[in-house]
């Protein structure tokens, strides 16, 4: 169950979520990012849009999303998206109202590791 603002932001958009988390199970760290389907067929890859926001699980705080400094973001999301196919899925999200919502979900603590570094937020 993630924060009623942070479903919100799952459902803000015509593009779709992803979530980037350190633990499938008990996250503690939560990353959103927006993409969209590039193509079609065997060619179709995520492009991401130029937006991510932090959320603290623990103490249920979404951080401000950034909209800048976001280059490297592409290839990041890329590479460890397409690394193997368990490590996309599809995990149903709930909020306090049980609503829900299913979204694609990269479980990697490396990830998030790389993520904070790179976009130095305050963890």
């Amino acid at each position: 169950m993630v924060s009623d603002y942070l479903y919100s932001l799952l459902l803000n958009d015509d593009s779709n979520p992803i979530l980037i988390l350190d633990d499938l199970n008990v996250p503690r760290r939560i990353f959103l990012a927006k993409y969209v389907i590039g193509s079609v067929g065997e060619n179709a890859r995520l492009i991401f849009k130029h937006e991510l926001t932090g959320y603290d699980a623990e103490q249920q705080i979404a951080y401000t999303t950034q909209k800048s400094r976001l280059d490297s973001l592409q290839n990041l999301l890329e590479n460890f998206a397409l690394r193997s196919p368990e490590t996309l899925s599809n995990v149903e999200i709930g909020n306090s109202k049980n609503q829900k919502v299913t979204v694609r979900v990269i479980a990697s603590k490396d990830l998030v590791t790389a993520l904070v570094d790179l976009y130095q937020y305050a963890w």
